[in-house]
């Protein structure tokens, strides 16, 4: 129902959503290969798989016990999140050692945790249970496309600067305005 466009908390949550969604799933796919461009083993670079899956999981929990507190706003929070994490992703070349790179893949893991076990149901927050079902074939087309653009772009940014650093930072800016763009939406009226 394109008709959710006319509103502007939904355009904004939109937003947040679909670059949330491809920002928050694509750095894995690139931690391997980034960790042999760090002169790293490719064990090294599944050991940052594992940490970050190991986040991932530990976020999810974390958001068992903090999604339904009155006092948190789960809009707000995930906006947060998802900024903190967008911050770590741009400052990604500074972490040339496999300590701060694991570190980063356990910010990433805990971040799309939280963002995937959360996300919907903030659209639910922004626009009511009984327009989801409208609203969940736009959020999946757009991401969708947002993804099949990140990849490819990535790779692209890999073969002409010869690191994936230019990739992870492009990450972190769909991050940082995702994570604005779900801030914004929880001060918009509905």
């Amino acid at each position: 129902d394109f008709a959710l466009f006319r509103e502007k908390k939904f355009i904004s949550g939109y937003i947040g959503a679909i670059l949330g969604a491809a920002a928050s799933s694509m750095p894995q796919a690139f931690f391997p290969a980034h960790a042999v461009d760090l002169d790293l083993s490719t064990e090294d670079g599944v050991v940052f798989l594992t940490v970050g899956g190991v986040a991932d999981f530990v976020g999810r929990l974390l958001m068992v016990f903090l999604a339904d507190r009155k006092f948190l706003n789960r809009g707000r929070l995930l906006g947060v999140i998802l900024i903190i994490h967008g911050v770590a992703a741009c400052f990604v070349s500074f972490y040339t050692k496999f300590f701060l790179f694991a570190m980063y893949c356990a910010c990433y893991g805990i971040s799309s945790g939280i963002y995937f076990s959360i996300s919907n149901t903030v659209m639910v927050d922004f626009i009511g249970s009984q327009r989801m079902s409208d609203a969940v074939g736009l959020l999946i087309l757009g991401s969708g496309i947002i993804g099949t653009i990140g990849y490819p772009l990535t790779g692209y940014l890999r073969d002409v600067t010869g690191s994936y650093n230019l990739g992870f930072i492009l990450n972190g800016v769909c991050l940082l305005i995702s994570g604005a763009s779900f801030l914004v939406a929880t001060f918009i009226p509905v």
